[in-house]
C-alpha cells in the first residue's frame, strides 16, 4: 500500500513540472546598455539621469552606470526614455503592446508586452534587440 502511494505522489509531482511559471519577471522591463564604439565593450558612464516619461519618474540620478532597467506598464503603450549625461543627451521613444495571457487558473492573468517598435530616438548609433527577453536596447558611442 505504501509502495502505491509513493508511485501515485510521485507520478503527480512530475506531471506539474511541465506547468509554466505564474509569472515571467523577464518580460515586464527593457534593458539599456551603453557600448564604446571602439571595440564594443560596456563602457560605463557617469548619468545625470535617466528618466521615463509617462508617468514621469526617475530611474537612475548622479550615478556611474554600464546599463540600467526601464519598467513597462500594462495600461500604457508606449515609454519614453530620456538619458541625461555629460557625453550624451538622447530620448528614445519606444511603441509596444501589453495582452493579457491566462496561464491557468492558479497563476491568473498575466501581462505579455511584444510588438515592440522603435518610434524615434536622438541617439546616434543604437542598436535594438527588441525580440529578445526582455528586450535591449544598446547605445553606442
Amino acid at each position: 500500500m505504501r509502495t502505491l502511494c509513493l508511485v501515485i505522489f510521485c507520478i503527480l509531482g512530475v506531471s506539474c513540472l511541465d506547468q509554466p511559471p505564474c509569472l515571467d519577471s523577464q518580460n515586464n522591463r527593457i534593458e539599456i546598455s551603453f557600448k564604446s564604439i571602439d571595440d564594443n565593450t560596456d563602457k560605463t558612464i557617469t548619468v545625470d539621469s535617466v528618466y521615463v516619461s509617462n508617468p514621469l519618474f526617475i530611474v537612475e540620478k548622479n550615478i556611474d552606470i554600464a546599463g540600467t532597467e526601464i519598467p513597462l506598464y500594462p495600461d500604457m503603450n508606449e515609454v519614453l526614455i530620456i538619458i541625461e549625461s555629460a557625453s550624451l543627451q538622447d530620448s528614445i521613444k519606444l511603441q509596444y503592446e501589453a495582452r493579457p495571457k491566462l496561464y491557468s487558473r492558479e497563476c491568473d492573468v498575466e501581462m505579455i508586452f511584444n510588438e515592440f517598435s522603435l518610434e524615434y530616438t536622438t541617439a546616434d548609433s543604437i542598436r535594438l534587440n527588441l525580440e529578445l527577453i526582455p528586450p535591449q536596447i544598446e547605445i553606442v558611442f
